[in-house]
């Protein structure tokens, strides 16, 4: 601990110098939380996770453990007025941290006496009567160290050179006496008995003081709760039932002032066994019915309680027991603050905490879709002129190979102006088309579990910190029957309790059913999933290129948002978003793409009516492009549009003249014929024009063979566009 008064800035040197000397030492963000799962637990002497650490956070606070794993404990001295004017006896010099807003003083550790933390309380403030404004940090604690910037501006700085020395046995004595309480054998919980009248005023109380615990403090209001209650659950005055769901409602009521380590339903259940664990050491029944010792005037029977606590010096009275009351929000201390605002990764669209569907036909692009959105998200960038929540994600495909995941994230790149090497550690792109077992969970005779591969994905959100996790797709992660809603529901409450790990959002892709008209299992989805986007082809738009996504269900947004997007050049883009010159090109694109399939439907339609029906490609009577005019097929395209897209696919070689008999007259006529799979966009499900004894199409159309890639969408770009076959997944 020789480090020197004047230490460099350098956080990641420092800390590397902190382990040289056998110091471990992790990763804090501003907030003095750590950046790496299990905390201080995590803190390590290894060079090389040390430097990883702080290569990925530079300015991080540097955390180090206190008590067994350093060889000293820590005095906090968080109010130095309060402290020192109350302190009746000298203390020693020894080494000392200046923070922002006070100073530590280090004492030696000693094994045979260990030294634990002792918390200011949110209810009955500092540990220490004797020594308010002063705090321990022992076994299970940590302090930030030198260089580390504190919030208020100040750098944490040691005072001067003195040496680690022993706490004196006045302030050993002080801390002994304010943590002293009557040890009493251990007990196990009791699960039979009943709730008293006194347990039940006391789980009210520290319920209560659980969820109006302030930022700093609600660790330390759930941990000495749950002590509490345990040693009463070990008395006999609660069932452990009772006790142990009311904390835990308690814990899920507290709102989360750091969202990189958030409270979880998982921490919450973990840290409320623990305390009941420990609290049952020391059993503990109701005190007799008395008073505390004072004076009052003579005949003042003074105020009247059921009981006085002399643990804790309060007076209270006991409700009347209900078995069946629930626990409910405390209303009373809502109305004196304002509820956190909802958070969202995508605003309106994907809100956090949450998982949420985006459905699709297969096809549609919803993989490209998806990639984008984690691409925005990680870099920062708006989604489809949507703003984002800046942070890390995570995409993982069970249908796309490894090289094809690298393609799109290139195309992807490209459109939006994105460097590729800028979304390294932010973007993570994973196949597991070659995984031996891809279920992420299963459902069997004991119902839905989490498989190996499963858990192992909740370790990497919580060790890469993921903020966005996009699974592709349902039906290939989940071993489950997507119809049944016992199996899909416990899949969609372990998604959610993915997004709680780090205060992200999951999006879960899933495709329609047969019919197109929905996705699968669309009833049980549909009652899990509090959030769907769902991707498909405008109504009424011919144009193979575009895509529309909406929010057909939003529970914490308005629904019925829409977003028209356009596939270009390997991405799905906004018109908006482009050159106002390109925009042109891409709206005239768009209008011909539309005339063109207009004058499609309707050259089948007419042939699907008999050769009498046909239409050819000069002027007269049977002219194409008047006969199509107002049919409804031709949804409103006029005839000078019309001629312009007959134009376009005989230039394509999409359509030909074909000479055929008048049937029932003499002699021949020319007509308009489709090519069968003469065009590479075509679906291959699309009728086409025949005619029965119609001789072999010849073309006869001086354009026919003009080069042009006018209707060919995308045609000049490397990537491929979206599909449109109806393929059975996507």
């Amino acid at each position: 601990m020789n480090a020197s008064s004047t230490m460099s800035v350098d956080l990641q040197a420092a800390a590397l110098n902190y382990a040289a000397k056998g110091l471990p030492v992790f990763p804090c963000d501003e907030n003095k939380q750590p950046l790496v799962k299990e905390g201080f637990q995590s803190a390590s002497k290894d060079p090389e996770t040390v430097r990883g650490w702080w290569a990925r956070w530079p300015e991080a606070m540097i955390g180090m453990p206190t008590g067994a794993a350093t060889g000293f404990w820590a005095l906090d001295i968080d109010d130095p007025e309060q402290f020192e004017s109350s302190c009746r006896f000298d203390m020693p010099a020894t080494r000392r941290v200046d923070t922002g807003k006070g100073y530590h003083l280090y004492f030696k550790y000693d094994p045979a006496a260990p030294m634990r933390n002792h918390q200011r309380h949110p209810k009955r403030g500092w540990p220490f009567s004797e020594l308010p404004g002063a705090e321990t940090r022992g076994d299970g604690g940590y302090v930030i160290v030198p260089p580390s910037l504190h919030p208020s501006g100040r750098r944490y700085a040691w005072h001067d050179g003195s040496t680690v020395v022993e706490a004196p046995a006045e302030l050993l004595a002080v801390i002994l006496r304010g943590s002293s309480r009557d040890q009493k054998p251990s007990s196990e919980f009791k699960t039979d008995g009943a709730d008293t009248r006194y347990g039940l005023a006391a789980l009210d109380r520290e319920c209560a003081a659980v969820r109006s615990a302030g930022n700093g403090e609600q660790e330390c209001a759930l941990n000495e709760a749950a002590l509490k209650i345990g040693a009463l659950v070990a008395g006999g005055e609660l069932t452990i039932g009772t006790a142990q769901s009311s904390l835990i409602a308690a814990g899920l009521a507290m709102p989360s002032y750091n969202p990189r380590d958030a409270w979880t339903p998982e921490k919450i259940v973990a840290k409320v066994g623990r305390g009941l664990a420990d609290g049952a050491a020391n059993p503990r029944s109701a005190p007799d019915r008395d008073e505390p010792t004072g004076f009052r005037e003579a005949g003042d029977p003074g105020p009247q309680h059921d009981h006085y606590d002399h643990d804790t010096g309060e007076c209270f009275d006991e409700p009347e027991p209900d078995a069946d009351e629930w626990p409910s929000l405390d209303l009373t201390a809502c109305a004196a603050k304002r509820a956190p605002a909802r958070e969202w990764l995508v605003d309106g669209w994907v809100p956090a905490n949450k998982a949420t569907l985006l459905a699709g036909d297969g096809g549609m692009g919803k993989s490209l879709l998806a990639q984008i959105q984690a691409t925005c998200v990680a870099f920062g960038r708006p989604f489809l002129g949507v703003e984002t929540r800046q942070a890390n994600a995570a995409y993982l495909s069970w249908e796309d190979d490894a090289e094809e995941l690298w393609r799109r994230q290139e195309s992807i790149c490209e459109a939006m102006a994105i460097p590729m090497a800028s979304l390294a550690g932010r973007l993570h792109l994973v196949s597991y088309t070659l995984e031996a077992n891809p279920f992420l969970v299963t459902a069997g005779d004991t119902g839905v579990s989490v498989t190996p591969l499963g858990r192992k994905l909740e370790r990497l959100v919580e060790r890469h910190y993921i903020g966005l996790l996009i699974l592709d797709n349902a039906s290939q992660t989940a071993g489950i029957d997507h119809n049944a809603v016992d199996q899909v529901a416990p899949f969609a409450h372990w998604l959610g309790t993915l997004a709680t790990q780090r205060n992200g959002a999951v999006v879960l892709l899933h495709h329609t059913n047969k019919a197109g008209q929905d996705y699968l299992g669309s009833v049980a989805y549909n009652n899990q999933f509090r959030s769907r986007m769902l991707l498909a082809r405008p109504e009424e738009c011919a144009d193979p290129d575009v895509r529309e996504l909406t929010n057909p269900k939003a529970n914490y947004s308005r629904a019925g948002n829409r977003i028209e997007v356009r596939w270009f050049a390997g991405a799905f883009i906004r018109d908006e978003d482009l050159e106002p010159s390109a925009a042109a090109q891409l709206r005239e694109l768009s209008a011909a793409n539309a005339q063109c399939e207009a004058f499609l439907r309707c050259l089948r339609q007419r042939a699907s009516e008999g050769v009498e029906r046909a239409v050819g490609p000069s002027s007269g009577p049977n002219y194409a492009p008047s006969q199509f005019e107002g049919m409804p097929e031709a949804k409103g395209v006029k005839k000078a549009a019309l001629k312009g897209a007959m134009d376009r696919l005989f230039r394509m070689g999409r359509i030909a003249v074909q000479t055929v008999e008048r049937p029932g007259k003499s002699g021949t006529k020319n007509i308009i014929v489709e090519v069968p799979d003469g065009f590479p966009n075509a679906s291959p499900n699309a009728p086409r024009t025949h005619f029965p004894n119609a001789p072999e199409h010849r073309p006869e159309h001086p354009r026919e063979h003009t080069t042009s890639t006018t209707y060919y969408s995308g045609a000049a770009t490397r990537a491929a566009a979206p599909s449109m076959e109806g393929e059975a997944d996507d």
